[in-house]
């Protein structure tokens, strides 16, 4: 039987230590219009560079499109080991297209590899996808709802 590889070394720090953004700047649960709740598989062999390489995407997001989206990554800590978890917080839902093509930019992977580089780590992998399982991200949209704000609580079909 073969031995699971030991634990990454990479601690996950507090959602506020992502990024350099005033807390009175970020957006978060109560002020964001739109939550974009996205899950990943690592790949055991990339299980400290895909962290390292997640929280430079949750701090670009935050950083770079500081008003249109905030970005938050956690490891998870019970269940599937190297699952890893972003909260895209937008300020409504037509922004997600906007946040993912920026993100896809040649900037934001430059910045991405300077945050691994200045993290020690490096990686074999030449693309993002290479880092996660085949078909195992998952995203749920949550939309906040503000009881007295946008009307009923009746849904029509």
């Amino acid at each position: 039987m073969e031995e699971a590889p030991p634990r990454p070394a990479f601690e996950v720090p507090p959602a506020q230590a992502h990024f350099n953004v005033p807390a009175d700047k970020v957006m978060h649960s109560m002020n964001a219009g739109a939550i974009i709740v996205r899950t990943g598989q690592l790949k055991s062999k990339y299980r400290v560079a895909g962290r390292v390489f997640a929280q430079g995407m949750a701090e670009y997001v935050t950083e770079e499109m500081n008003g249109l989206a905030s970005c938050a990554f956690y490891d998870e800590a019970l269940g599937t080991q190297d699952r890893i978890t972003w909260l895209i917080h937008l300020r409504q839902l037509s922004d997600y297209q906007e946040v993912m093509a920026q993100s896809a930019r040649p900037e934001a992977f430059l910045h991405l590899l300077e945050a691994m580089r200045k993290g020690g780590h490096s990686t074999d992998a030449t693309t993002w996808d290479e880092m996660f399982v085949d078909g195992s991200f998952r995203e749920r949209v949550i939309i906040p709802y503000f009881p007295g704000f946008g009307g009923t609580n009746q849904s029509e079909s």
